[in-house]
């Protein structure tokens, strides 16, 4: 085997807690291909690792800094062109891999795809912010071998993990992510044993729902036309390590709120009559804000332009 027999690609911290896991269970990857700083900089990468290319110093893992997130520049194509790698681990990159990097693998390369449809609905991008913005409860996670479409390759394992009425994105991660270590374990093991095929199942064939990519834009929040369950599972589908939902005032970004609860109309008797996006509260580090059907208490917000003299307090956002 060569001793790049276990490789893992990524730029996100989620990719550096695997690498710190394997590690810990005894199959510590051989080698890892990451972004050069600057590429990864101009990617925008939520949740980008600055330690990667250190860790692996300190742990002795061969790393290669890529010049393109395509991996189509004249150096990166060079270098896999001589490469050659055993089993490959995809999590933190959120992008393609040419068929041409795919076939320097004897194993292939494996990542993690998961969304409230089952395979093969839910293919595409952002899948777990989606799966809380469309109110589902659950995340059907999997992990398959990548082939040159978008994730259409047969899976190794799925697990499904709960969406709870109040599950935000970066929980949902959490969940993601300890499916990833625990499986990548497994994978790692079938390639040792030479039984990877055996677990190996095709998708269904046939059509299939794909998901597009949100945007830091798609973030906005229409207080006088969404309904508040779909408003409190917009924020949650941004929070931190994404870029979080905003409100505007006349078009105007003015507030990006990071945590919210909900509370029923019944719950709040001291503003009768308030309309949805009207502010009418904003003490204590909160903002209490109507909204359809009941109202919004925003308790982890930042303020995107000064506030008025007299406060947020009698503001209606959009």
């Amino acid at each position: 085997m060569s001793h790049r027999n276990l490789v893992v690609f990524g730029n996100k911290t989620t990719t550096e807690e695997l690498i710190r896991y394997l590690d810990r269970h005894g199959a510590r990857p051989d080698f890892l291909v990451t972004l050069s700083g600057e590429v990864a900089r101009v990617a925008a990468i939520s949740g980008r690792s600055e330690g990667l290319e250190q860790l692996c110093e300190r742990l002795g893992i061969g790393f290669y800094a890529c010049k393109s997130y395509s991996l189509k520049d004249a150096g990166d194509r060079e270098f896999f062109e001589s490469f050659e790698g055993g089993l490959g681990l995809c999590t933190g990159w959120q992008r393609l891999l040419p068929q041409a990097v795919l076939d320097r693998f004897a194993g292939g390369v494996f990542g993690w795809h998961g969304s409230c449809f089952r395979f093969p609905h839910g293919r595409g991008r952002s899948p777990l912010n989606w799966s809380i913005r469309l109110g589902g409860s659950e995340v059907w996670h999997n992990c398959f071998r990548y082939e040159a479409g978008v994730d259409t390759g047969p899976v190794f394992e799925t697990r499904r993990l709960e969406i709870g009425p109040e599950t935000s994105i970066d929980v949902l991660q959490y969940l993601a992510l300890d499916h990833i270590k625990s499986s990548a374990l497994a994978l790692a093991a079938a390639w040792r044993e030479g039984r990877l095929e055996e677990y190996l199942v095709p998708q269904p064939p046939g059509p299939s729902v794909e998901l597009p990519k949100i945007t830091p834009e798609d973030g906005g929040l229409a207080f006088a036309t969404q309904r508040l369950e779909e408003l409190h599972a917009l924020v949650r589908s941004c929070a931190r390590p994404f870029p979080g939902a905003f409100a505007c005032i006349g078009g105007r970004p003015v507030l990006r709120i990071w945590r919210a609860e909900r509370l029923a109309s019944g719950q709040i008797a001291a503003h009768p009559g308030a309309e949805p996006g009207r502010i009418v509260d904003a003490g204590s580090g909160r903002l209490l804000i109507a909204a359809a059907e009941g109202w919004m208490l925003a308790t982890d917000y930042e303020e995107l332009i000064p506030p008025p003299g007299t406060g947020w307090a009698g503001d209606k956002l959009d």
